[in-house]
């Protein structure tokens, strides 16, 4: 049986500078995150969208959440412990280098460059920083377990421009830990275990006006 390869189409956006909320989320199309080792529904609901400016790509998870776990506070704290949502972004495509970008319910991040053998092992670099990154975390005023993760990575970040019609391998994920300890994995395009660092089964995403 053949897998299904995930596509999403990053939409170029205007910021609303005027606007607290400066990116017209409400324009783009949403995604949602599947239990990552048997592609099942999520206890609960997760979301993510994409979008790209002429200074950022830009994300945001919508999360359902009725147990907060998150104690660490320094950068680069192993938030992927506790409750997290992550990017993985692969320019290249060939799944040998990749960016993992973590952001827990108390702004901390975690970013490093990964580097992957595609034969079991990694090495993380977690020297390297994303400068000039903007997130933010949002409780929405009318739902008591919804959160929104807005994460703006600058172009910079990036080792090639971005330009229309550019493709990357991306992969969304979310860990959720329930008030038992149980943790549930959560992805957008299922990798079929629980092991987010499996490049094969990142989605495709392309730029687009």
């Amino acid at each position: 049986m053949q897998e299904e390869i995930y596509h999403y189409s990053c939409k170029r956006v205007e910021l609303r500078l005027d606007q607290q909320r400066m990116i017209p989320w409400d324009e783009i199309e949403e995604v949602v995150l599947v239990e990552t080792a048997s592609g099942a529904s999520a206890r609960m609901s997760t979301t993510a969208k994409a979008c790209w400016t002429e200074a950022y790509v830009c994300f945001l998870f919508r999360c359902q959440d009725d147990h907060i776990v998150a104690n660490y506070t320094n950068r680069d704290d192993p938030i992927y412990n506790e409750d997290v949502v992550e990017i993985f972004i692969d320019e290249a495509g060939d799944g040998r280098r990749y960016i993992e970008l973590e952001l827990s319910p108390m702004l901390v991040v975690f970013d490093a460059v990964i580097e992957n053998d595609l034969a079991g092992h990694i090495k993380l670099d977690i020297a390297w920083n994303i400068e000039d990154l903007i997130t933010s975390v949002y409780r929405l005023e009318d739902s008591k377990y919804l959160y929104e993760y807005e994460i703006m990575i600058p172009h910079h970040a990036f080792s090639n421009s971005i330009a229309t019609g550019k493709q990357w391998r991306v992969n969304l994920y979310r860990i959720d830990e329930q008030k038992d300890g149980a943790k549930e994995y959560l992805a957008w395009s299922p990798t079929k275990a629980i092991d987010f660092h499996k490049p094969d089964y990142f989605g495709y995403m392309t730029f687009i006006e």
